[in-house]
């Protein structure tokens, strides 16, 4: 429950309740407006426990439903199989919705599972303006995919995920019916390789595709010609990827603005890439045979990125990176978990990036004054990952000169800063900065996060 929920409900309903002459509950007497907001600061779940205190509560939590634009259905059901119908509470809510405000709905879960005929039947009754579902958790089969697409052909955002039966001809069947769809994720769909991809909707924006074991070059060929808008693809696990792709999918390269390989063993070169100047966002972590050749196609192909992750590459190089330096409109750079970086490869590299505001190294090899030689070479840092970089022991070094430096140089800069519990312990931390920084309060605004200043310290 959210902090004072259960304040709240005690001074409400419980014996300390302030009364007024007449003996009415001084709470209510509060303009609707008002408790409109109160309730408005509560998750959905918290808001369904509260309207049990009393009439007025109730009325105004209904009223407030009405207005709802997303429903979650995990918020109404509780993890307790068997004593609950998850159709029935959909219906209900679905009824007491305003059906010309609801667009989206959220069925996920792995506790309970729902006919998702049923549901495409009832969104078709009762709130036809839905126009974005996540149905992950719950099985389909082929035939069942037809009739579901048959009811919602409004959709416009759908998840599916762990549908193990469902083929590439219920998707050609969903494709067919659901020609308004601009993004869609597909998750663990063990049986598809994608041929019903050239069915797709041309007007698709977005695709994410997530264990597709069975995925082929020639589905990507499928997907350039069907959809030539697209702006952004994510695959992760999908085990048949190689560097094929780049080479089919070329026609498609100019559109595509964010680019996400994650755990993809078999890519290991962008040799046939065609150059893309308008991405902005590409990701190949966790992919374990990416080795330094790929790096310098990457920076010749992507010239314009602003994001890019290489999260556990460890098979390239120090010297490799530093070639990342021709990417000066890098925003965000994620180097964690590439162990053969060294403090002389990391520092150059950073210096001329200008514009860097987000660089995570994780399990880093650099040292406490390593650590803030590459803070203070970008200028414009707002979050920083330190979490359990090897060589920075007990000294807390690094944290005191980063919160005085910050605090004192950039004094309009928030800083968000990560590190390892393991290694440190927040409240010796805690205590060395209100020894050394002099002009700022410190204190736990969470049991693990020392804020001082600008400068916030998470640790995890």
């Amino acid at each position: 429950m959210a902090p004072g929920a259960e304040c709240v409900e005690e001074s409400v309903c419980g014996s300390k309740a302030k009364e007024d002459a007449n003996g009415e509950c001084m709470v209510n007497q509060l303009p609707a407006e008002i408790l409109i907001y109160v309730f408005s600061c509560l998750t959905r779940n918290e808001r369904v426990k509260i309207q049990r205190v009393c009439r007025q509560w109730r009325t105004i939590i209904v009223e407030m439903l009405k207005i709802e634009r997303h429903i979650r259905l995990s918020d109404y059901i509780s993890n307790n199989r068997g004593q609950i119908r998850p159709d029935e509470v959909l219906e209900t809510l679905l009824k007491k919705c305003d059906r010309s405000q609801l667009r989206s709905l959220d069925v996920c879960s792995y506790v309970f599972q729902l006919s998702l005929v049923c549901v495409a039947s009832l969104i078709h009754d009762l709130a036809p303006n839905v126009v974005e579902l996540n149905v992950r958790g719950h099985e389909l089969n082929d035939e069942d995919m037809e009739i579901f697409a048959i009811h919602l052909p409004q959709l416009e955002v759908l998840v599916l995920s762990g549908c193990p039966s469902v083929s590439d001809i219920g998707l050609s069947r969903l494709f067919h019916h659901c020609r308004r769809l601009r993004r869609m994720a597909l998750h663990s769909f063990r049986h598809v390789n994608g041929w019903s991809f050239n069915a797709m909707n041309p007007s698709l924006k977005e695709l994410d595709l997530v264990f597709l074991p069975q995925l082929t070059s020639d589905a990507f060929g499928h997907l350039a010609r069907a959809c030539p808008s697209l702006r952004s693809i994510k695959m992760e696990y999908c085990a048949s990827v190689d560097q094929s792709f780049f080479k089919i999918i070329g026609g498609l390269m100019n559109s595509l603005k964010i680019l996400h390989f994650v755990r993809c063993p078999k890519l290991t070169s962008l040799a046939q890439t065609v150059a893309n100047p308008n991405l902005v966002d590409f990701n190949i972590s966790e992919s374990w045979k990416v080795e330094d050749v790929m790096i310098d196609s990457l920076v010749l192909a992507f010239p314009n990125l602003r994001k890019l992750n290489l999260r556990n590459c460890d098979r390239v190089s120090g010297v490799a990176i530093e070639a990342l330096a021709a990417l000066v409109h890098l925003e965000d750079l994620d180097l964690s978990f590439m162990r053969r970086l060294k403090e002389n490869n990391i520092i150059p590299l950073v210096s001329k990036l200008p514009n860097l505001k987000r660089l995570s190294l994780a399990e880093s090899n650099l040292t406490d004054q390593g650590i803030l030689r590459v803070y203070r070479s970008c200028p414009k840092l707002i979050y920083f990952n330190l979490w359990q970089y090897i060589r920075l022991f007990f000294t807390e070094v690094a944290f005191v000169e980063i919160v005085q430096f910050n605090n004192e140089q950039r004094p309009g800069n928030q800083l968000r800063v990560v590190a390892s519990i393991c290694c440190h312990n927040p409240e010796a931390i805690a205590q060395r900065l209100r020894e050394t920084v002099r002009h700022c309060n410190v204190h736990f605004v969470r049991p693990k996060a020392v804020r001082c200043g600008n400068v916030s310290i998470r640790f995890i």
